[in-house]
């Protein structure tokens, strides 16, 4: 099947001139053997990778150029690997969504991106319906991840994850052997006053290790 280099649409987008945001960091990295570029919203927390492609289109957005002459220049850098007009116009609805670009559109061009104007709303009610999982932006843990991978890298290994399993299975035995004592009166115990004050201390202590344990897993696979 062939790919059609052209859109129907590109008469809508053509004549915009995205500029990104002051507030958004750009990062690259190189993940087996490929570049990317990770953009990151410093006060909402959103975070988006493009691929080194991608990138040669969105580094031109200075507000000054219309998406037409940005598409040209990068196709002169980008030669046969340059993208389609469908492309360009996902790329930049993606960044419109991700509110990291400043454009001014017609709302046949709105229409278009389809953007979702009750994300926000959405986001609020799942905050709601469950509070434990409310996430605030804090820091960068790139510089953390730095100094803790070469350690943690042993880590990973089978002989790991089998101590892992026999650790867990034995205190499962454990667990069901002792279930009455465990079970039983369990709320007003978790409700005294000086659990309900152990929980709030553990609790972010917890937290942060388990999603260091998602950032390093995804340091570290990509």
């Amino acid at each position: 099947m062939s790919v059609t280099v052209f859109s129907k649409n590109w008469y809508r987008v053509e004549f915009l001139k995205p500029r990104l945001k002051v507030q958004v960091d750009v990062a690259s990295q190189v993940h087996r053997g490929d570049r990317w570029f990770v953009l990151r919203d410093t006060i909402s927390g959103n975070v988006q990778r493009y691929s080194w492609q991608a990138y040669q289109l969105i580094g031109l957005m200075d507000g000054d150029h219309s998406l037409h002459e940005l598409w040209e220049q990068s196709a002169d850098t980008l030669e046969q690997d340059m993208p389609t007009q469908d492309e360009v116009i996902s790329l930049v609805a993606g960044l419109y969504q991700a509110d990291m670009i400043h454009l001014n559109v017609t709302p046949n061009v709105r229409d278009l991106f389809q953007r979702q104007q009750s994300k926000a709303d959405k986001k609020l009610l799942s905050r709601v319906q469950s509070p434990l999982s409310i996430q605030l932006p804090l820091l960068d843990p790139t510089a953390i991840l730095d100094r803790l991978c070469p350690y943690l890298d042993r880590l990973f290994t089978w002989k790991m994850a089998l101590f892992y399993l026999v650790v867990v299975s034995c205190a499962a035995v454990v667990g069901l052997q002792h279930f009455d004592a465990l079970t039983s009166n369990l709320s007003d115990r978790v409700l005294a006053a000086e659990n309900l004050l152990l929980i709030w201390v553990l609790y972010p202590v917890i937290k942060i290790v388990h999603e260091l344990g998602h950032a390093y897993t995804v340091r570290r696979y990509g």
